[in-house]
């Protein structure tokens, strides 16, 4: 078992400023974005991230189930033996390993660069 901080949906779209404001209606205002590149909305237990794609996503790649941990590595170790095939990437927001579960359905396991204290 991989130890979790935060599990968040990931919705990427060609249509960002009619998702924002759809998601800001819903959930509230983000807590954290950048103005036409990505929105970060908190309720409750629910995590979304909203990021903008010039191209549109073919169907299925849109949604990605992002599990966010505080020790990549270790977190990438724990996966079931052929969950993945690629490498750790750099990303401007922190490190991240893609990986698919056994229908297909795309996963991210997401270290930020910025930790909590104490992790």
């Amino acid at each position: 078992m991989i130890p979790l901080r935060e599990v968040s949906i990931s919705l990427q779209t060609s249509n960002f400023p009619t998702m924002h404001h759809f998601y800001q209606e819903l959930l509230g205002p983000p807590q954290r974005e950048k103005a036409g590149a990505w929105a970060f909305f908190k309720a409750g237990s629910v995590a979304l991230v909203l990021w903008a794609n010039k191209q549109p996503c073919q169907q299925g790649e849109s949604f990605q189930l992002v599990l966010n941990v505080a020790h990549l590595e270790q977190a990438a170790a724990a996966l079931p033996e052929g969950a993945t095939d690629g490498a750790i990437q750099q990303a401007s927001h922190g490190r991240e390993l893609f990986f698919s579960d056994p229908d297909g359905n795309r996963l991210i396991l997401y270290q930020p660069h910025h930790q909590p204290a104490g992790v």
